[in-house]
This record gives structure tokens, sequence and C-alpha cells, in this order.
């Protein structure tokens, strides 16, 4: 059985016509924090997927100004409120260090 669920993306380059490229329908996240995986569509708030993966979060901005929700995404502080889900297959979150 294939891990991954995809869909196809067409887009028209002036150079070569028209193309179709695959795109991931799932994001696999992984919460470091305790070990939980879940599964979401690309594109959703990175806020929800981590509250599904069981982090606890504070939204008190809900703007990335006030930097309450910060997370690691992959390594990288984001602010989870404004940061949506990368087209990737797997993703890790981890509570961001105070």
């Amino acid at each position: 059985m294939n891990a991954f669920k995809f869909g196809p993306t067409t887009w028209t380059n002036k150079h070569h016509g028209t193309r179709t490229m695959l795109r991931i329908s799932e994001v696999t996240v992984n919460n470091l924090d305790n070990n939980q995986s879940i599964k979401i569509p690309p594109g959703s708030p990175l806020s929800l997927a981590a509250v599904r993966s069981g982090m606890r979060l504070s939204f008190q901005c809900k703007q990335g100004v006030c930097s309450s929700c910060e997370t690691l995404l992959n390594g990288t502080k984001v602010r989870t409120c404004v940061t949506k889900v990368p087209d990737v297959a797997k993703i890790t979150i981890k509570k961001a260090p105070r």
C-alpha cells in the first residue's frame, strides 16, 4: 500500500507548454514533544496540525506578532498562527524553547 496520496497539479510554461506535476495530498506531521504523528492536507494552518498532534500552544495575538505560538518546524522557528503546512511528505514540529 502506498503511504502517500497524490493528486495532479497542472501549470503552463511558455517554453515547455502544459505540464502536470503530482502534489502530495497528505503531510505526515511528527510531534517530537510527545512522539505523536498525524496526517493533514498541505496548506492547512500549522496551528491546527500542532493542536491535533497533541501540542499545547498559547495563541494570544493570532497575527504572528507576540510569538506565544512559536514552534520549531523542521528545526526552524516559526509562528504557527501565520504558517501553513508545507507541501512536502513529512515534517517535524517541536515546541520552541523560551
